[in-house]
């Protein structure tokens, strides 16, 4: 589907909301986080979903069609939101230090891993669903 001229601002201005929404989040981890090695939360350079984030969303913005997906994630109910992260292996409960809540403890050398990087991702994102208001992290432990 093609989209009007009159959708395009729309669409331009879905994506910018989003892209403003992934800013705010990043700036309240690094805030909270700062430069410490031992945490990996959603937003850490190491996983990549920051980055992965942005760049679908310029990939948004500079699509001259709408594509199905947005019209689907933008109508969704949360509980079908919720369906299309998968199942986080072992459920975490987590442990509040604060305005963070540690989930887990991970080793160094699964950090290199692109498999355990998803499941990471997954883990840190599932955590955000039904829990409390607090930053999820996983420790990086000490050899």
């Amino acid at each position: 589907m093609v989209l009007n001229r009159s959708d395009r601002p729309r669409l331009f201005q879905w994506s910018s909301s989003l892209e403003i929404a992934l800013v705010a989040a990043e700036r309240r981890h690094r805030e909270e986080f700062g430069d410490q090695d031992g945490f990996v939360h959603l937003f850490s350079a190491v996983l990549g979903a920051a980055r992965l984030a942005r760049a679908w969303l310029a990939e948004r913005k500079t699509e001259s069609a709408e594509v199905e997906l947005i019209a689907e994630l933008h109508s969704a109910s949360t509980a079908e939101l919720e369906k299309l992260i998968p199942p986080a292996g072992d459920a975490r409960t987590g442990v509040p230090f604060g305005s963070r809540v540690r989930i887990g403890e991970i080793a160094p050398g699964t950090l290199e891993e692109p498999n355990e990087q998803a499941q990471m991702v997954c883990s840190l994102a599932r955590a955000y669903i039904g829990g409390p208001p607090s930053l999820p992290y996983l420790e990086v432990s000490i050899p």
